[in-house]
């Protein structure tokens, strides 16, 4: 869901850094934010000129609160050791116990044969 917008208005923000733009914002607060990264990132003669639009408007969008971060992350190898530790099904577990037997048969009673398999195979999750 999109945020909720503030009412419009017919200006805008332009942060100028030597006489080039350096951002367009519609709000003062993202402009002087712009303009105290600039800063921290040893830029001087960043300012903030207001701009009037000709035959337009600008929206401002609240901004969300931050995702909050997790409390604990695995790292990548310690989460890979902790997979590898849980338990595989194989492919033949849910397989009914006839078929298992002519799977692990060493007959060749079926060799040569074509065989056909109707009916819908069982559902498996991948979790």
């Amino acid at each position: 869901m999109p945020p909720k917008a503030k009412a419009t208005s017919s200006h805008v923000y332009v942060v100028v850094s030597d006489s080039s733009v350096d951002s367009v914002h519609a709000s003062v607060e993202s402009a002087n934010e712009r303009v105290s990264e600039a800063k921290e990132a040893g830029s001087s003669g960043v300012k903030v000129e207001l701009q009037e639009l000709v035959g337009g408007s600008v929206q401002v969008d609240e901004k969300k609160a931050a995702a909050k971060p997790k409390a604990k992350t695995k790292s990548p190898a310690e989460q890979r050791a902790a997979n590898a530790s849980k338990s595989t099904k194989t492919d033949d577990d849910d397989l009914p116990d006839n078929v298992k037997a002519l799977l692990n048969s060493s007959s060749d009673k079926l060799a040569g044969l074509i065989m056909v398999v109707t009916g819908v195979p069982p559902v498996r999750s991948l979790h």
